[in-house]
């Protein structure tokens, strides 16, 4: 994962809290790339279920919906925050965002909750 900063030349010496504001713009990436990381990493694991996933639902509902979140917030890190959420609550896309977060909440709440196969699948394909 690579991760840009955008840095302007100036002809003036840069004002001491510009590093520091340079410095957390970094930190942020690599906030954000451990979160793409930790995505990755729980959608592999989901898929490795595949093979038997009417044995092991719950487990690939629960590792997929969490590589998901893990990529949501790892967007919001790269976007800011308040730009992502922006991005999101937009007219266009409220709807589609608004009935994937039900159904995140949905397969987490089936899977570690009520600990139930059926409506977790129920769940976890209304997600995909």
């Amino acid at each position: 994962m690579f991760c840009f900063v955008v840095v302007r030349a100036t002809p003036h010496r840069q004002p001491r809290h510009a590093a520091f504001h340079r410095s957390l713009e970094l930190a942020h990436c690599r906030t954000a790339s451990h979160l793409q990381q930790m995505g990755v990493l729980f959608a592999e694991q989901s898929y490795l279920w595949l093979p038997i996933i009417y044995l092991k639902a719950r487990k690939f509902a629960l590792l997929f919906t969490l590589g998901s979140l893990s990529m949501l917030a790892a967007m919001a890190l790269l976007r800011g925050p308040t730009a992502f959420c922006r991005h999101l609550l937009s007219s266009s896309r409220v709807l589609f965002i608004v009935v994937y977060l039900a159904t995140m909440i949905g397969t987490l709440y089936c899977a570690m909750g009520l600990r139930k196969t059926v409506p977790t699948i129920i769940c976890a394909s209304a997600q995909a």
